[in-house]
């Protein structure tokens, strides 16, 4: 069998990029994992993840932690909350107790797999959306590859085991051997488990000239920008901080060449309102903030653009906030990076709006949804 490398390529958010290729390819598919989350499950098959929750519960009951009880609503089993409730009236014991606690968790072990299924076949649904929008030849599609009992025995021990110690290195956690992957393959074929996996073709860029990327993170990420906000003169300054910002959104090489480059507009203009029109109906994002996530490109001395990963895993900004929480007026509070992206999306997709003469414009109420109800006056100020 010839030999696959396996190499890391890429890092996004919550998800690791590796590409796997056979030494006589000069390129092979690129796999994303959601690696935080393949990890836990790695971990809960192998009881991990269990016995270090267990020690943690176990010292919380025997102090009686109030804590326990602040956090009863999470437990999503009326007769253990009962039972917990009982304990801290000293109506029942702690071994009584534990053997429930750990009952429960092995219960909700196939609940962590089911929730990451679920957000990989939201991800290709997402990606699904972008491609009937920009049409498949502007999008970089993906594959799901799914482990499961029927394919299990299959894979290439050796190298998966490198892959899951690779991905296990990255994140600090324990290695596994071949045990733990017999563990692993066990869990799965016994219990109907399906794990996932991205597969993505690798974009070509040798045959590509004038590679420029649309992308706005400069606003949200430079650390040029955090040491600007926290100037005296633009502490507490709403408007300052704003101006600030934006000047940095004008840094972005595509809106210059607008001027000079009909083809380059004409270009820019088509992903402009196919983002304000896929925005409008999904309340999503185009994840221009990432690095490399949407090019600009001539091949064959033509104009083209391609969108490499353009959703945010798991809708992380749309769904996972509250926006009743964020103080829309201090960009330096525990939601800043949220408040950022929704600010600078609206501002880019409209500065260009303008500049490019599209009539159709991006409102608040495009991204947010329903979410904006009782908040309507002060996203408002916030854009103004």
């Amino acid at each position: 069998m010839e030999k696959r490398t396996l190499e890391k390529i890429g890092k996004g958010g919550n998800s690791l990029v590796f590409e796997s290729k056979k030494e006589t390819q000069d390129q092979g598919l690129v796999l994303k994992f959601y690696s935080r989350e393949l990890s836990e499950m790695i971990d809960v098959i192998l009881g991990k993840k269990d016995f270090d929750k267990l020690l943690k519960v176990k010292k919380l009951l025997k102090e009686k932690d109030p804590i326990v009880l602040e956090k009863l609503d999470e437990v999503k089993d009326d007769f253990l909350k009962k039972e917990i409730i009982d304990y801290f009236d000293g109506a029942s014991n702690l071994d009584k107790i534990m053997n429930l606690v750990e009952q429960y968790l092995y219960k909700n072990k196939k609940n962590i797999f089911e929730k990451y299924n679920e957000n990989i076949n939201r991800t290709r649904k997402d990606y699904d959306n972008v491609s009937n929008i920009f049409g498949k030849e502007n999008v970089l599609g993906i594959k799901v590859l799914k482990i499961n009992k029927e394919n299990i025995n299959k894979i290439d021990e050796k190298d998966t085991i490198e892959l899951l110690n690779k991905i296990r290195s990255l994140l600090k956690k324990d290695l596994i051997n071949n045990e733990d992957f017999n563990k692993i393959k066990d869990f799965i074929a016994q219990n109907d488990i399906e794990i996932p996996i991205i597969i993505q073709e690798k974009f070509i860029s040798d045959n590509k000239k004038d590679i420029i990327e649309f992308n706005s993170s400069i606003p949200i990420y430079n650390k040029n920008f955090e040491s600007i906000l926290q100037k005296d003169q633009l502490k507490n300054n709403y408007k300052n901080i704003k101006n600030e910002l934006e000047r940095f959104l004008f840094e972005n090489k595509l809106y210059a060449l607008i001027d000079v480059n009909s083809e380059i507009k004409e270009l820019v203009s088509d992903f402009i309102k196919k983002t304000i029109k896929y925005t409008k109906e999904t309340h999503e994002y185009i994840d221009f903030f990432g690095q490399n996530n949407i090019l600009f490109y001539i091949e064959n001395d033509v104009y083209k653009y391609k969108l490499l990963d353009p959703v945010i895993p798991m809708n992380f900004y749309s769904e996972n906030k509250n926006i009743k929480n964020i103080n829309f007026k201090d960009f330096l509070d525990k939601n800043k990076h949220e408040i950022r992206h929704f600010y600078v999306y609206l501002k880019t997709l409209n500065i260009f709006s303008k500049k490019l003469g599209i009539k159709e414009k991006l409102n608040p109420e495009d991204l947010l949804g329903n979410k904006i109800k009782g908040v309507e006056k002060e996203v408002n100020e916030f854009l103004e």
